[in-house]
């Protein structure tokens, strides 16, 4: 509970001064692959939500074509006296094309982290940098809500915990869908 909450704070935080102007939060559905640095080999996922639980908390900027969004995410895997733990969170710069058309291209650009956990036989750790960016498509929906699809690039560093890889570096290429309720 004490590492939800850690990840979860940033936004949290955010959230508070912006309680009396507009707000949006959502869920993520993402297809994505990762390639690693070190053998080229790679994972696909699919995850709903996202490839972890997540949540995308934003906040429109005074400037209609500027927003700025939380990306969050949690996975916790157990099974067979083993467990696995991913946390990841990044802090975005968006920016629409059309701001206030129904349908508008955008761009977003971020930086965060992503962190993994496990416990099998033996316990490691290890926290890693993430960058990237996105095109996509939003669309408006009704007065209060947004749908958007993008097509995503990250670049996450490798994490190690001694002689350990528990994050192996590398590039994901992934397409995302969302929702976004807007709040006030």
């Amino acid at each position: 509970m004490k590492r939800i909450l850690f990840l979860l704070l940033p936004a949290l935080l955010a959230a508070a001064p912006a309680a009396a102007r507009p707000w949006t939060i959502g869920p993520n559905l993402d297809f994505g692959t990762r390639i690693d640095d070190h053998d080229g080999g790679s994972v696909t996922t699919l995850g709903l939500p996202a490839s972890v639980l997540g949540l995308r908390v934003g906040f429109p900027g005074s400037n209609a074509h500027f927003s700025t969004f939380f990306d969050t995410g949690l996975s916790v895997t157990t099974g067979g006296g083993a467990r696995s733990n991913h946390y990841a969170l990044t802090g975005n710069l968006q920016w629409a094309v059309v701001p206030d058309a129904g349908l508008t291209p955008y761009v977003n650009a971020g930086f965060g982290f992503r962190h993994v956990s496990y416990r099998t036989s033996t316990t490691a750790s290890a926290t890693s940098i993430a960058w990237g960016g996105s095109l996509g498509l939003r669309q408006k929906w009704g007065g209060s809500a947004y749908v958007r699809g993008e097509l995503r690039l990250d670049r996450v560093t490798r994490g190690d915990d001694g002689p350990v890889t528990v994050i192996p570096g590398g590039t994901e290429y992934g397409f995302r869908l969302g929702f976004d309720l807007r709040v006030r």
